[in-house]
Formats: C-alpha cells, sequence, structure tokens
C-alpha cells in the first residue's frame, strides 16, 4: 500500500464531506425554489466532488538541483540487510478494507434476511405480490423490482388510498430511485468511516420520498388532504427503511411533518423547475472542476537549489503532505538532464538487470543528496531515466 493510494483515499473522504455540506446547505431552498424533484439533483454534487479526485491532473515537473560528486550514474546492489522496514500507510488501509467488508457483509445479511421473512408470496391481478410479513407497501429488487403489499391490504385501505400509495411506489420505479438508494449504500460501505455518510443515506431517502409525493399529486391530481391522511394512517405500521437497506418504503421512519407540511405549499411551475434544474448542474460542473484543480495542492512544484546538475521529476500528480513531503502518483519518472554528471545510489528489496532495464522491486529507496525518493517498484532504462507508478519524496534524515 503506497501512501498515494491512502492520501487520495482521505482526499475523497474530504470532498465527499464538503459536497454533503453544500447539500445540506441547499436542499431546502432549492425545495422551496423548484420543488423536491428538482432538488433531489443537488445530491450529485457528492459523487461529482469525490470522482474528481480521481482523475488525471495536468503533468507537473519538479526539479531538484542536487550537488553530485560522482561521474556515471550508478546502481550499485544493496546490502542483504539494506532495507527491512514496512510502510505504515499498510496498517490504516488494512483497517478501512477490513471495515468495508464488513459494512458490506451487514447490509448483505440485512437484506437477505428480510427477503427471507417474506415468506410465500402471491402474485395479484394488480401486479403486486402479496406478503403476510409486511404491514405496508415496499419496493424491493435491483434486478427484478416488485411491489409487497400486506394480504390484508385491500381491508386496510380504501380504493382511493390504494391508489395513491401504489402510485407513490410506481414513481419510485420510475425514477429509479431503488438503483439510487443501492449506490448510496455501496458509498456508505467505502467511506463507513465518516459519520456524514450515514446523516446522508437518511436525508437521500427522505428527499426521495418528497419527490415522488410530488409526481404523484401532480400526476393523478388526487386532493392533498386525502394524500395526507393516507399518510397518517400508514404511519401506524411498525416497518422502518433501515430494516430494508435497498428498498423504497412507503412507511417513513423520517419526520411525517416536513412531508405533510410540503404537500400543504404551492408547487413551483416548469419554468422555476427547469431553473432548479439548470442551476444545481452549473452548480456540480462548476464545484466538480474546482475540487479538480484544488486537490493539486498550495504550489507543489519547487526548485530546490543546491549545485548545478538538476533532476526532473514528471508525474500526473503532485501533493504536498501534512509533514511536507511530496506524494507523487500517476506516472512518474526522474531524468537527470546530464546523466553523465549524475549519481544515484539505492536500495531495494529485489533487483533484477537485463540489458534494456533494471527492475527493482519491494521498498525501494533512493538518495538525491538531501531527499530520499521511496517508492516499490520502479525501472531504469538504458538513457537512466526512473519510471514508477508513484512515490513519495521526503528530506533525508
Amino acid at each position: 500500500m503506497n501512501t498515494s493510494a491512502l492520501y487520495l483515499l482521505v482526499a475523497a473522504s474530504v470532498a465527499a464531506a464538503a459536497a454533503l455540506l453544500i447539500v445540506a446547505l441547499l436542499r431546502k431552498p432549492l425545495r422551496q425554489l423548484s420543488g423536491p424533484q428538482a432538488a433531489c439533483w443537488v445530491w450529485l454534487l457528492v459523487p461529482a466532488f469525490t470522482l474528481a479526485v480521481f482523475l488525471p491532473a495536468p503533468p507537473q515537473v519538479l526539479q531538484i538541483a542536487s550537488h553530485i560528486s560522482a561521474s556515471t550514474l550508478a546502481f550499485p546492489l544493496p546490502a542483504a540487510d539494506a532495507v527491512t522496514a514496512t510502510s505504515y500507510a499498510a496498517v490504516p488501509f488494512l483497517v478501512w478494507l477490513a471495515g468495508c467488508v464488513a459494512m458490506a457483509a451487514f447490509m448483505t445479511q440485512r437484506q437477505k434476511s428480510f427477503v427471507r421473512s417474506l415468506g410465500a408470496m402471491t402474485l395479484a391481478a394488480d401486479g403486486t405480490y402479496r406478503s403476510a410479513s409486511v404491514t405496508g407497501p415496499v419496493l424491493i429488487g435491483i434486478l427484478r423490482p416488485r411491489i409487497i403489499v400486506p394480504t390484508d391490504f385491500e381491508v386496510r385501505y380504501g380504493a382511493s388510498e390504494r391508489a395513491l400509495i401504489l402510485a407513490h411506489e410506481q414513481a419510485h420505479l420510475q425514477r429509479g430511485d431503488i438503483l439510487v438508494g443501492a449506490a448510496a449504500l455501496l458509498w456508505l460501505c467505502v467511506f463507513w468511516f465518516n459519520p456524514l455518510m450515514y446523516w446522508a443515506v437518511s436525508r437521500l431517502r427522505f428527499d426521495q420520498e418528497l419527490a415522488c409525493d410530488a409526481r404523484v399529486l401532480s400526476t393523478l391530481h388526487q386532493g392533498r388532504r386525502q394524500y395526507a391522511r393516507t399518510l397518517l394512517k400508514a404511519q401506524l405500521a411498525t416497518d422502518t427503511p433501515w430494516r430494508i437497506p435497498i428498498s423504497c418504503h412507503w412507511l417513513s421512519a423520517h419526520p411525517l411533518q416536513e412531508r405533510i407540511a410540503m404537500l400543504k405549499r404551492p408547487f413551483p411551475g416548469s419554468a422555476r423547475r427547469w431553473l432548479g434544474i439548470f442551476l444545481t448542474s452549473a452548480l456540480i460542473v462548476a464545484g466538480g472542476v474546482i475540487v479538480w484543480t484544488a486537490r493539486l495542492g498550495p504550489a507543489p512544484v519547487e526548485t530546490l537549489q543546491r549545485g548545478n546538475v538538476p533532476f526532473e521529476f514528471f508525474a500526473d500528480r503532485m501533493v504536498e503532505l501534512p509533514n511536507g513531503d511530496l506524494a507523487l502518483s500517476g506516472n512518474v519518472s526522474l531524468a537527470a538532464s546530464d546523466p553523465d554528471a549524475a549519481h544515484l545510489t539505492y536500495e531495494a528489496d529485489r533487483i533484477t538487470s537485463t540489458e534494456d532495464i533494471t527492475l527493482m522491486e519491494g521498498d525501494v529507496r533512493l538518495s538525491l543528496g538531501q531527499y530520499t525518493l521511496m517508492t516499490d517498484h520502479a525501472t531504469v532504462d538504458k538513457k537512466g531515466t526512473l519510471s514508477m507508478a508513484s512515490a513519495t519524496l521526503a528530506r533525508a534524515p
């Protein structure tokens, strides 16, 4: 595990947290401006900010001028016990990976447990499935979505109430909310250590409910009072969405007052809805670009003049770490402007040489005057150019 990979994980988590803070500030204003359906778009800020961290950046160049005394580019064989230290970055990486696996296993087990609890289901004439184990309608299934309702659905709810409830679940299906929910839980498995992610999953589900409420009322033109009464009636059931990780549930565990309050407001017109979508889309694009450029770090490219033989580093990404070291990643290479006047010494666990290249593997360290270049895999061609996927440049102790 290289430190640059761990840094990218931390940077992605910070970017996602920043996006969630923006979402928290904009959710309600966008809902009032453009309605709950358009306000759901603002959640795209989270993947936009996060994925921008991993996009390839324009190559940067780091020049280090180092005082060199030897006359040739030399690669001496290290002693048997040259380097035995392991990377400390492997410890937090393994902790993160274990958390991802544990969270994914927990979610999968809970989903399977609920599906098993449904027992035998029968297909009704209206296309829904009937189960004695549920007390309210629920949409489950990523590949084969199914609407599950209680066996006493016709007894529990009147004809108009059944139409509203089923229209609500159909709205979830048409909007693809169950796929969005599955993606959100996958996101939670990756960023399980970030407490904001748990809040985000809860609020995302609530915004989906509001959007479906608005869609049903605008499509069926049913009375809002009747819809509100149906919501209140459904709350008598005991199931909660957190019992079913991947689902769209009519029975919301979120504050019912917010849903009822939304029904009292007039829905925005089409012009305001499209305005909200446009503004949100512009914010997503602009925010992603800002994160993409800001992640390059504060002036990571520097020139250290300590002689007259420069080494040039080329890398897709150069990020200054908190301790002052530089994390280089993405097509990293080092070349001396004058190979005949340069001398490099290195240590590696394994060294293999051919006529064309020298391959260094394991814990590789190259001494560059007052600096040490650390990586786990590097090659040197005939011209003396070193190439590696990622590296860390630190001041020698």
